[in-house]
């Protein structure tokens, strides 16, 4: 059975996934962007007047029942803004996750006090580390490939092989989608 941190990490792909359906129905330019660059695109570019952002919001609500209004969907910066303000952003749900792949002590820690630890507290190989190795196969089995890229793979494990870096920038670096 999965973890409920690997199940709100999924479930956060999966509304963005939904989103994305949601807005494919109303403008049909959607289809043609991978989930990456829809998270990345300002919802006004493609739902542009209030009744496609309602129609949005409306099939929003129902794909994943978190509350989304026409008027934030309007306001929104990005796709990826909207989620993150409706359902919280990504970055907590990735570092629970890797808090919960974690050995002990590490995975008894709050999040909080996780994010601080250095890498080579958990990482002690770097980027050739065994957990790290699993850690990231386990992200890039649930996070879009658009979204986590072997070139975004590839500037996570420079952060990873960095003693000076914490596991709050590795998070930040998979949470920027690219």
């Amino acid at each position: 059975m999965a973890d409920t941190s690997e199940l709100q990490l999924q479930n956060w792909f999966g509304y963005l996934t939904s989103s994305k359906t949601c807005a494919e129905k109303i403008n049909t330019d959607v289809v043609e962007l991978s989930l990456l660059d829809f998270a990345n695109t300002k919802p006004s570019t493609y739902l542009a007047d209030a009744v496609t952002q309602n129609s949005f919001a409306n099939c929003a609500v129902d794909a994943t029942q978190i509350p989304v209004q026409a008027a934030d969907v309007g306001s929104s910066s990005s796709f990826l803004v909207l989620l993150g303000s409706t359902f919280g952003v990504v970055n907590r749900y990735i570092a629970a996750y890797l808090r919960f792949l974690s050995p002990d002590p590490f995975n008894k820690m709050n999040i909080g006090d996780f994010e601080l630890q250095k890498t080579p507290a958990l990482f002690p190989k770097g980027a050739t580390d065994p957990l790290w190795v699993e850690m990231n196969a386990a992200i890039a089995a649930i996070v879009d490939k658009s979204c986590y890229s072997e070139a975004q793979q590839t500037a996570v494990a420079a952060l990873v092989n960095n003693n000076a870096k914490i596991i709050s920038d590795i998070v930040n670096q998979i949470a920027k989608f690219g």
